[in-house]
């Protein structure tokens, strides 16, 4: 059986919705960010890195036919990385634009 058909089953069509959302948000702000010019390039990476093993996760998590309590807790340490990386990109933006505002 599907994953999602599994949260979905058991959590609800609502906690499915929130879980995929939760990607969708970070992989849309991985994007947006892999594809700004700035002088960041490391970071740049970084996004498109995590935006391939977002990819990757959730195709496989739509292929396989279950998932596990491993693979779970990948998935929730996997978010926790991601959430704290877009910190710090958020955080280099607003001192990048602070230091041009105050030049």
């Amino acid at each position: 059986m599907n994953t999602y058909l599994q949260i979905g089953l058991e959590y609800g069509l609502i906690a499915t919705g929130i879980f995929i959302l939760i990607y969708v948000n970070s992989a849309w702000y991985f994007y947006k960010f892999a594809r700004k010019k700035t002088n960041q390039h490391e970071l740049r990476l970084y996004a498109a890195a995590f935006l391939a093993i977002y990819t990757m996760l959730y195709l496989t998590i739509a292929t396989v036919s279950s998932m596990g309590g491993t693979s779970f807790f990948f998935i929730i340490v996997l978010f926790a990385i991601s959430t704290a990386f877009i910190n710090i990109l958020r955080s280099e933006n607003t001192s990048k634009s602070v230091k041009s505002s105050n030049v």
